[in-house]
């Protein structure tokens, strides 16, 4: 399937700029958002850890690191 999208010029920035720190095109990387939101809940995909989970990720909190503490 082939479409045009029309974004406002701040949300084209993010999103590209989104894409190029995957290493992916812009098409590439719209692909796999349309397939991953299609699929989510159907056991075919594998959700991305959520963004705060990835934030904890060796953070500390004196000598307990974040993870310890979340377990």
């Amino acid at each position: 399937m082939t479409f045009t999208l029309n974004l406002p010029s701040d949300v084209e920035r993010e999103v590209l700029a989104e894409a190029q720190a995957k290493g992916k095109s812009l098409d590439e990387w719209v692909r796999e958002v349309l397939i991953a939101r299609a699929t989510f809940g159907r056991g075919s995909f594998s959700p991305r850890k959520s963004r705060l989970w990835e934030l904890r990720e060796g953070l500390t909190l004196g000598d307990a690191s974040i993870k310890e503490l979340i377990r």
